[in-house]
């Protein structure tokens, strides 16, 4: 997991690099009057979020899940020369399975809060109303509610993922209670066309584990409009 945190990182810091050498300082400072000001822009979005939930135990597969988020986020800028910024956000993310292949009438929901902070370069396309946004950084997930809802009998049967009592009822992995927060890396790609809209797509992975020898990746498909 370390090794693929520094590749990622690594990637990051060539893309950083590869950008800046084909952007003189005039363009630069055109992208930075282009897509912000001196207090930088915030947006508004949208994203689908394809998760995937990887058990580390041998004859495990991993499990897909469906999940929507929706957040508002801001870029501020590190400096008046150079267009790079510093952009946080908050996000509230939802997510769901309900075709588990092994078990009948099985539901799982969870719904939770998320913070990322990145890193981020923009530069525009030449002679385009279109800036280019690599970024990476770390995301704070806290998971407000998670629960498993078994449909088999005459009323639906709950199960509280943070509730020890519930997972060892349910015989869920090693019966311990899920962790409520996890800490993940990102890497991805933004566009901004014209002064509104953006777009992007990221790819990320916990560092910290969900519960026993379980982690979620995210793939993360953005639409948002920007202040």
């Amino acid at each position: 997991m370390k090794t693929k945190f520094f590749l990622t990182a690594a990637l990051v810091a060539m893309s950083l690099s590869a950008s800046a050498q084909f952007t003189d300082n005039s363009a630069s400072t055109a992208s930075v009057s282009s897509i912000g000001n001196s207090s930088g822009w915030g947006y508004a979005y949208v994203e689908y979020n394809p998760l995937t939930v990887k058990i580390d135990e041998k004859g495990a597969d991993d499990v897909s899940m469906t999940a929507f988020s929706a957040g508002y986020s801001q870029a501020f800028p590190v400096s008046q020369g150079i267009p790079l910024f510093v952009e946080a956000g908050l996000g509230l993310m939802y997510a769901n399975k309900s075709d588990f292949d092994d078990i009948d009438d099985l539901d799982f929901s969870m719904v939770s809060a998320k913070i990322p902070v990145n890193i981020m370069y923009a530069f525009n396309l030449p002679n385009s109303e279109i800036s280019i946004i690599p970024f990476g950084g770390l995301t704070l997930r806290g998971n407000i509610s998670g629960k498993f809802t078994y449909k088999g009998g005459k009323k639906d049967k709950e199960y509280d993922v943070f509730d020890k009592k519930d997972m060892e009822d349910m015989g869920m992995l090693d019966g311990k209670a899920w962790n409520r927060l996890q800490v993940g890396w990102q890497i991805g790609l933004k566009a901004r066309l014209g002064s509104s809209f953006l777009v992007g797509l990221s790819y990320g992975n916990d560092m910290s584990e969900i519960a026993k020898k379980t982690t979620i990746s995210t793939t993360s498909l953005t639409v948002g409009f920007a202040f």
